[in-house]
C-alpha cells in the first residue's frame, strides 16, 4: 500500500513540475527540434539545461544542430555553434567555417573555438582566414585555436599578424603563439623583419618594439644599425630598444642622435642614455641643458638625476636660473633626489620666485634636505598668499624639527 502511494506522489510531482525541454526522454531523438527552440532567449538557465540535454544526446543531435547553424536567432546559432565543437563533430567543420561571415561576431568567436576543439586539418585553413576578421576578439580565438593544434603551417600567417595587428594586445599573444609553434622563430622573424629594408615601415618599428620588450640580446647589432634608419619612428623605437636591453655598446651611437632632426628621435635618446646610466654621458647630455625647448631641458635634467654624480649635479644646478618654471621646479626636484645639500643657499634664494609652483617646489626641497639653516625662509613662507606653498612650508618646518 505504502509503495503505491509513493509511486502516485511521485507521479503528481512529476506531473505538477515545469518542465524544461528535454529535461524528460534525453536520449530521444524526437525530442531535439524541441531543445533546439530552448535556445532562444534570455533564460540562461533554460539555455544551459537545453544545451547540456543536446550533449547528452550526443552524436544524434549533430546533424540537427548543423541545420542549426543557419537559425535566424544568434543565439540558437551560437549555442550550435559550441556543441559541435564540445561533440567534436568533424563533418561541422565547413558548415562552421561559413560562420566567419555572421553578422553578429560572437557567432564567429564561437565556431572559431569550436573548429580548435574539432582540431580536424580541414580546420587549419579556416583558421587561418579568421586571423583577418575584422574583430579583434575573432582573431585572439583564432590564435588560441591554431595554438591548440600546433599547426606549424600557420607560423607564417601567425607571424604577419605578429608584426601588423593595430592591437597591441593581438600582437603580443601571436608572438606567444609562433613561440609555441616553434621556439626561437619568433626572434628570427622579428630581426629578419627590422633588418629588411623592403619590409613596411610599420612592421619594422613593431619588430623593434618587440625585440626591446623580449630585452632580445642577440638583436643588439640590428638595432643598432637601424638607429640609423630613414624613418625617424623606426630610430626612436630602436633607441627605446636598446635601452630596455642594456645594450651600454650602443651609448655612443645614441649620443650622436641628440643632435638628431627629429623631436622625438632626440627625446628617447636622452631617456635612454639617462637608463643607461654612464657617467661618460654627462657631457653630451649637459650640452642638451642649452636646447630652446624646455621638454627637451626637463628631459634631459631627469636622465642627469639617474646618472648621478658631481658634474650631473653641477650641470643641474645651472638650471636653476633657467627661464621656463616647470625647468626650474625640475631641477630643484633632482637636486633633491641627488641629496645635493651644497644647494640649499642657491634653492632658498627661489624661495620668492614669481612662480608659485617654483616656490612650492623650494619648501618640499628644504624639507626634504632637512635645511636646518632654512627655517626663517620657510617661516617667512607661511604667509605666502599660495595655499600649496603654505602647506609645503609647514610640511618642512615639521620634517627639520625644533
Amino acid at each position: 500500500m505504502i509503495p503505491r502511494i509513493i509511486g502516485i506522489l511521485i507521479s503528481f510531482i512529476l506531473l505538477a513540475a515545469p518542465a524544461v525541454a528535454g529535461s524528460n526522454e534525453v536520449g530521444n531523438k524526437g525530442n531535439i527540434p524541441e531543445l533546439i527552440e530552448g535556445l532562444k532567449g534570455w533564460d540562461r538557465n533554460a539555455i544551459q539545461a537545453n544545451s547540456d540535454a543536446l550533449f547528452k544526446i550526443g552524436r544524434p543531435a549533430v546533424p540537427y544542430l548543423i541545420k542549426a547553424l543557419k537559425n535566424d536567432d544568434p543565439g540558437v546559432r551560437n549555442a550550435a555553434a559550441r556543441l559541435l565543437g564540445d561533440l567534436q563533430a568533424e563533418e561541422a567543420v565547413i558548415p562552421l567555417g561559413e560562420l566567419l561571415n555572421d553578422p553578429k561576431y560572437w557567432v564567429t568567436r564561437s565556431a572559431v573555438f569550436s573548429l580548435g576543439n574539432i582540431g580536424t586539418p580541414a580546420a587549419i585553413p579556416i583558421l587561418k582566414k579568421a586571423l583577418k576578421h575584422y574583430k579583434d576578439k575573432v582573431q585572439e580565438a583564432a590564435l588560441w585555436s591554431l595554438d591548440e593544434l600546433q599547426d606549424k603551417s600557420s607560423i607564417p600567417e601567425v607571424a604577419d599578424m605578429m608584426l601588423s595587428s593595430q592591437d597591441q594586445y593581438i600582437r603580443w599573444q601571436a608572438l606567444l603563439v609562433l613561440k609555441s609553434l616553434q621556439e626561437g622563430v619568433e626572434i628570427k622573424f622579428l630581426i629578419d623583419t627590422l633588418q629588411d629594408p623592403k619590409a613596411k615601415a610599420t612592421t619594422r618599428r613593431t619588430a623593434a618594439t618587440l625585440l626591446g620588450e623580449l630585452k632580445v640580446e642577440s638583436a643588439v647589432p640590428a638595432l643598432i644599425e637601424a638607429i640609423d634608419a630613414k624613418d625617424p619612428n623606426l630610430r626612436w623605437r630602436a633607441i627605446e630598444a636598446v635601452g630596455k636591453i642594456g645594450a651600454i655598446q650602443a651609448r655612443a651611437v645614441i649620443e650622436k642622435k641628440l643632435k638628431d632632426p627629429d623631436q622625438n628621435v632626440k627625446m628617447f635618446a636622452i631617456g635612454t642614455l639617462g637608463r643607461m646610466g654612464s657617467k661618460e654621458s654627462v657631457p653630451a647630455l649637459s650640452r642638451m641643458l642649452a636646447a630652446k625647448s624646455p621638454d627637451l631641458k626637463k628631459n634631459t635634467i631627469r636622465s642627469l638625476g639617474k646618472i648621478g654624480g658631481e658634474k650631473a649635479a653641477r650641470a643641474v644646478r645651472e638650471m636653476l636660473a633657467d627661464r621656463d618654471p616647470y625647468v626650474r621646479a625640475i631641477a630643484i626636484e633632482t637636486l633633491v633626489d641627488l641629496d645635493d645639500r651644497s644647494v640649499v643657499e642657491e634653492i632658498k634664494l627661489l624661495a620668492s620666485d614669481r612662480s608659485p609652483i617654483v616656490r612650492t617646489t623650494v619648501m618640499y626641497a628644504l624639507g626634504e634636505l632637512r635645511a636646518a639653516s632654512a627655517k626663517d625662509t620657510l617661516q617667512a613662507a607661511l604667509t605666502d598668499k599660495n595655499i600649496w606653498v603654505k602647506e609645503e612650508a609647514e610640511r618642512a618646518l615639521k620634517k627639520i624639527g625644533p
